[in-house]
């Protein structure tokens, strides 16, 4: 049961990260093409803004640092634990 409910978050981690490189690669077509459209979502679809805060979640140094210095500390109190 707990490797069938990992096997599906690892999957949902994975669809999520596509979707972020998807709505960069969208972003950038529009940025290309001089268009800034939306998309062809309705007003209460809030897909795109979800998206967006990932995908601006991302692109910030301070998030990336935070996440690269904790799991370093992870990875070093987990290898002295051993």
């Amino acid at each position: 049961m707990q490797q069938k409910n990992q096997l599906q978050q690892n999957e949902m981690d994975r669809i999520r990260t596509d979707n972020i490189k998807l709505y960069e690669k969208i972003k950038f077509l529009q940025n290309y093409s001089g268009s800034n459209r939306g998309t062809a979502a309705g007003p209460g679809d809030d897909t795109e803004a979800r998206y967006s805060a990932q995908y601006e979640q991302k692109l910030d140094p301070f998030t990336h640092f935070n996440k690269k210095v904790n799991f370093a500390s992870i990875k070093k109190s987990t290898s002295a634990l051993k």
